[in-house]
């Protein structure tokens, strides 16, 4: 069994430090979601 989020959380991490503009995150879920928006609510992350 694979943590969505937490796999998602890496793949966050890893474009930034790649300095990657975009990052596609397969599968998503509800809370996945709701993570980013407040990511995004915080000025963390631009567009999802």
């Amino acid at each position: 069994m694979t943590n969505t989020l937490a796999d998602s959380m890496n793949m966050l991490k890893n474009a930034e430090n790649a300095r990657k503009k975009e990052v596609v995150i397969s599968p998503a879920s509800k809370i996945l979601q709701r993570v980013l928006r407040i990511f995004q609510k915080n000025a963390y992350i631009g567009e999802i």
